[in-house]
């Protein structure tokens, strides 16, 4: 259900989309999604904290990498990109759709992941202040993010290793 909802919501828009369109594409009537789901915003809330639970799981798996910070930066690089190629849409709802959701749960998803990257580069390169870390950050997983979204791209069987390769240049970008 969850990743109709998300196909569903990626394609048209949250707005665009009811609880009985997300039935009809799961095969069953709208109103008995309300079995599993109280509303479409919990829908959307649920399918926004799978993808908050993704990346929590892919930055323990990254930081569990003890062959060094940069070895950890490249692993949980390659988790979001290969995550990104196999769940677009689930990517694409986090930038475009999370406006629909309460303004803590956006909070709760958006730093949370980004404060967790910025500390594992900061690992990787102690003289970046936090502030640039972030940016660093934000601006590797918005190239995945646009990367994953073109279906054109989305077809190159080596877009995984390219983006890894954007994500360390941008990590390794020099400051000042």
């Amino acid at each position: 259900m969850l990743a109709e909802a998300a196909k569903l919501f990626s394609t048209r828009g949250y707005a665009a989309v009811g609880i009985e369109d997300i039935g009809a594409a799961v095969g069953v009537s709208g109103p008995a999604l309300y079995y599993h789901f109280s509303s479409k915003a919990e829908v959307l809330d649920r399918i926004v904290r799978r993808q908050d639970e993704w990346l929590q799981l892919a930055v323990m798996r990254a930081v569990s990498d003890t062959r060094s910070a940069e070895a950890s930066m490249r692993s949980l690089m390659r988790s979001f990109a290969r995550f990104g190629v196999d769940e677009p849409d689930l990517l694409a709802i986090t930038v475009s759709e999370t406006r629909h959701l309460p303004a803590d749960a956006v909070q709760r998803v958006r730093l949370d992941g980004i404060a967790q990257w910025s500390r594992m580069l900061q690992a990787a390169r102690p003289e970046l202040p936090a502030a640039v870390a972030r940016l660093l950050i934000r601006a590797s997983t918005t190239v995945v993010i646009d990367a994953v979204r073109n279906p054109r791209l989305r077809r190159r069987s080596d877009l995984v290793d390219v983006l890894v390769a954007v994500g360390a240049r941008i990590g390794e970008a020099p400051i000042g």
